[in-house]
């Protein structure tokens, strides 16, 4: 609730980035039954939070080493990536499976490429 109500806020002032670091790369370690509970509940608030986003013309963007994802985080992920591609207010981008380490070898990736 709280989250909903800051992007929501964010997105009635006119703020154009809003970055929400929601699952950091560390958070693997956890114990597999919290790991599982985490991404159930990912998937889940995503699939009912999308209306939302697009009643507030707010689009989804994901950052992170999605290729730790479980499958089916990775299908609804897509899926709202898809159904609020064309709103152009407030870009939410969440952190996903998300390091610093993970985005600088990512960086030296694409400069070597």
């Amino acid at each position: 609730e709280s989250v909903r109500n800051i992007v929501e806020g964010a997105a009635e002032l006119g703020i154009e980035y809003l970055t929400l670091y929601a699952f950091s790369t560390e958070n693997w370690d956890r114990p597999a039954y919290e790991v599982t509970g985490l991404m159930e509940l990912l998937v889940e608030t995503i699939r009912k939070e999308v209306p939302t986003l697009n009643k507030n013309n707010i689009k989804l963007h994901v950052i992170g080493d999605r290729s730790m994802l479980p499958e089916k985080a990775c299908m609804a992920l897509d899926e709202a990536l898809t159904e609020t591609a064309a709103n152009t207010g407030l870009n939410l981008i969440m952190a996903l499976s998300y390091s610093s380490r993970w985005e600088l070898v990512n960086a030296v990736k694409n400069i070597a490429e």
